[in-house]
């Protein structure tokens, strides 16, 4: 199976098999209708994904007043997916999700902080196999203030920078596209942040990234650096930038 159908029956298995509980009983499913279209074989693991992606989002909802998420319509939500999961897939279970959202959450989550504060998250996870082995995939939802705040740091940072003589004139323009360029300008501020040593403190030693290697390469910018979670840094315009 691919690596993406793994994560989803590992994902899937925390929320829909029987556990045992301390006390040595068993625990339902925590989505015992999902789970049953599941074991019937008639839902797909991606199907199945989707759904339960959706069910995790809208259960964080719960504690926050001014919608209309509760135990009751959370259990007709599953009902109506765990249904139209065995007809529909790809784009159409997506809009049929969209629809049970705008029941949900009829007026969005544009002025509710408590609602976006519910549903924040931000993962940095290395990528460990494929050809972008050895990068970081960033994953997430940012609350509205989170998410201005970010634009305002990385817009400035991000615009074209093209190569100038000096007369002003401008001799090669910024081939980077929009995407590199907000890349490079996170980059840039990690840099700044880290130079600035305002970092907390992480063990009793100020936050520092720990890099192994020969001190021929490290002079010569070739090879790489490994840290000490183990992830490899190429010396040039990698480990070096942060020696």
């Amino acid at each position: 199976m691919s690596a993406g159908e793994a994560k989803a029956r590992v994902r899937a298995a925390e929320l829909l098999a029987p556990k045992m509980s301390p006390a040595g009983e068993m625990v339902p499913p925590r989505y015992p209708v999902v789970a049953a279209a599941q074991a019937s074989g008639e839902v797909s693991w991606d199907r199945i994904d989707l759904v339960t992606k959706a069910l995790v989002d809208w259960e964080k909802l719960l504690p926050v007043d001014g919608n209309n998420v509760t135990v009751e319509t959370l259990a007709e939500a599953e009902e109506l997916l765990a249904g139209q999961a065995r007809v529909f897939g790809g784009r159409q279970l997506g809009q049929v999700i969209d629809r049970i959202a705008g029941w949900l959450v009829p007026d969005g989550m544009l002025d509710d902080r408590a609602a976006q504060d519910a549903v924040r998250e931000l993962e940095v996870r290395p990528i460990r196999r494929g050809m972008h082995k050895g990068m970081y995939r960033v994953e997430g939802r940012l609350t509205g203030d989170a998410g201005a705040k970010a634009l305002a740091m990385l817009d400035p940072l991000a615009k074209p920078q093209p190569v100038v003589d000096e007369s002003g004139r401008v001799v090669e323009r910024d081939h980077r596209d929009r995407g590199q360029r907000m890349h490079d300008a996170l980059e840039e501020a990690l840099d700044r942040s880290l130079r600035a040593g305002e970092l907390p403190a992480h063990g009793g030693t100020p936050a520092t990234l720990i890099l192994i290697a020969g001190e021929d390469e490290f002079v010569a910018g070739t090879g790489a650096g490994v840290t000490e979670t183990g992830d490899v840094l190429p010396m040039e315009g990698g480990a070096r930038s942060v020696g």
